[in-house]
């Protein structure tokens, strides 16, 4: 325990001490008899009052300042119970034979208390039979604290128990979401044949993305978690928008400076056009034109968008940060959910991967700061739609 500084009670912490409730039953002259029995005490911020588990037979007024009362668990780790400010009583239960304290008071600002021992509080007890009164008073304070703790004690223990069926349906529809991802992929890579058209392609994917969208949707309905949980919401779409769509446009122009800078400074790059919409053509239906392919193939992957951003950011990302109880659990479920999202175009390429997860990672951030899919998937929309449909795949040169 911290050295005190010791003095004589000043007189705006007696008057306070006079004026305690506790203290109503007694008469001037007996206030002033219980006052002079104090010794005024000031303490730092972090100074210990009183200490868990050590005996102890004073008695604290607080007249000033706050203090923080905790109390360890059974591993040692402190837990705050109270925060209390002047005109409150520390070490009462030492009044009904406790003198080992059961928490611990630390001063959390300059605080003041006048401390009286209790065996002087006892003698003035033998001697005036008033002074009992004050020790019902406290009796009552200790006993109306213990029914507020205990109905506390109710609520906190309810609301862990609803917070851990929380985390019980998340982890159902995390476990779900990524082993029908995993199907996901599997099922692109199997179809290959069926992929070489650009149209085919992305109606494969969102063939494949739309079931597993409805599956994970009912699902989280069916486990009671709402919908803006996993943000299928509205609320907060006007600043989301306002965000994604100056940031989308940067990325684009990025994106195009970037590829230039490529074409002008690397060989293999040298006979790539800059903008290069049919570049994934080739592979289309000569029935049918290639502008209609990649009109159609535009449109479906608009469509698309949504629905990875649900699964990828909305049930992943979101129930990760939920469940994970790590320092830094929303980067990390931002990095973990990118990193899942990328794994979702290995059936491409690996570059394909890479390319899918690094935007992933600013959908991951912009979702993460206003909890709705509006903003990321017009994003999504917007910067995949002008890499994939007017510069061309960022990987073809040979």
């Amino acid at each position: 325990m911290a050295d005190v500084e010791r003095q004589g009670p000043d007189l705006a912490g007696t008057e306070r001490l006079r004026s305690s409730p506790d203290l109503r039953e007694l008469s001037s002259a007996q206030r002033n008899d219980f006052v002079a029995r104090c010794a005024e005490e000031r303490h730092a911020p972090g100074d210990v009052i009183v200490e868990e588990g050590v005996a102890s037979a004073d008695l604290y007024f607080l007249t000033a300042g706050e203090v923080e009362v905790t109390r360890r668990d059974e591993g040692g780790v402190p837990h705050v119970l109270n925060r209390i400010g002047p005109g409150e009583w520390i070490g009462e239960l030492s009044l009904i034979g406790r003198p080992v304290r059961s928490a611990t008071a630390r001063a959390a600002t300059p605080a003041t208390t006048l401390r009286i021992p209790i065996d002087d509080f006892e003698a003035l007890a033998d001697r005036d039979p008033a002074f009992l009164k004050v020790r019902l008073a406290m009796a009552v304070r200790i006993a109306e604290r213990a029914r507020a703790l205990s109905e506390a004690t109710v609520e906190a223990l309810a609301r862990h128990e609803a917070e851990l069926e929380r985390r019980k349906a998340l982890s159902g529809v995390t476990i779900n979401t990524i082993a029908l991802l995993c199907v996901f992929t599997f099922s692109m890579n199997a179809l290959r044949d069926l992929r070489h058209a650009l149209a085919a392609n992305f109606a494969v994917t969102l063939l494949l993305m739309a079931p597993i969208a409805v599956l994970v949707a009912h699902g989280v309905r069916r486990r009671s978690i709402p919908l803006a949980t996993i943000g299928l919401t509205l609320e907060g779409w006007r600043p989301a928008l306002r965000e994604a769509i100056p940031i989308s446009l940067l990325c684009i122009a990025l994106a195009t400076l970037a590829k230039w800078i490529l074409i002008r400074t690397v060989p293999a790059w040298a006979e790539v056009p800059l903008f290069n919409p049919m570049g994934a053509q080739s592979h289309a239906d000569p029935l049918i034109s290639a502008r209609f392919h990649w009109w159609l193939a535009l449109a479906i992957y608009v469509l698309a968008c949504p629905l990875q951003e649900i699964l990828a950011r909305g049930v992943l990302q979101g129930s990760l940060e939920r469940l994970l109880t790590i320092r830094h659990r929303r980067a990390a479920a931002v990095l973990l959910a990118s990193l899942i999202f990328g794994t979702m175009h290995l059936y491409d390429s690996g570059s394909g991967a890479l390319w899918a997860m690094i935007p992933g990672l600013l959908w991951g951030w912009m979702y993460a700061r206003h909890r709705t899919l509006v903003g990321v998937s017009i994003s999504h929309a917007m910067i995949g739609g002008w890499v994939l449909f007017a510069l061309g795949k960022l990987s073809e040169a040979r």
